[in-house]
């Protein structure tokens, strides 16, 4: 979904109505991604695509940011990146504070066509729950993930809101699409 700023009412506030003064961000264009919980299988996707995502954004002269569902100890377990930064975020505010809905469990146990596709397709990267992670205390099964990209002046200039849970694509087509939102 495309959108401007001012459909989330913090435009002039990003993104320190989002973080706070936890975060500092740098003069560039900045990709931040909210990602499932630690142990469902589109994270663990999600751990197989983001190393060359983060590459291949770098070479655009973008940052990657990524929120996560849970505390530092938490992740600690489960973020196996020491160069891929990520926020902690173990009550989901920003996932809140950012419009990200949540799905029920209707759609988690009877998917439709493309959730059910997605979840094939992750499989047969070898991506399945993880039952630990799932267990995390600040895993929400049903929260869903998005993804904003915020240019170089910290203005937000495009914003996904997934529909479903496997509804977040970080393969390099991203970045493309990223590069092209990007104003001129």
């Amino acid at each position: 979904m495309l959108g401007g700023a001012s459909l989330l009412n913090i435009h002039d506030e990003f993104p320190h109505t989002v973080f706070g003064n936890l975060v500092t961000f740098k003069k560039k264009p900045t990709v931040i991604v909210w990602l499932r919980h630690f142990g469902c299988r589109f994270f663990q996707e999600a751990k197989l695509l983001l190393p060359h995502l983060h590459r291949k954004l770098a070479e655009q002269g973008i940052d990657l940011l990524c929120v996560v569902q849970g505390t530092k100890e938490e992740a600690a377990l489960f973020w196996p990146f020491e160069d891929i930064p990520y926020f902690p975020d173990p009550d989901k505010r920003t996932y809140r504070t950012m419009g990200f809905e949540k799905t029920n469990l209707l759609k988690i146990f009877f998917p439709n066509a493309d959730l059910k596709k997605r979840r094939v397709a992750v499989s047969e990267l070898g991506c399945s729950m993880n039952k630990s992670g799932t267990k995390s205390k600040s895993s929400d099964i049903l929260q869903l993930p998005g993804l904003v990209l915020v240019d170089s002046n910290q203005k937000i200039v495009w914003i996904h809101r997934s529909t479903h849970t496997g509804d977040l694509d970080l393969s390099e087509a991203l970045v493309d699409r990223v590069a092209n939102a990007l104003p001129k």
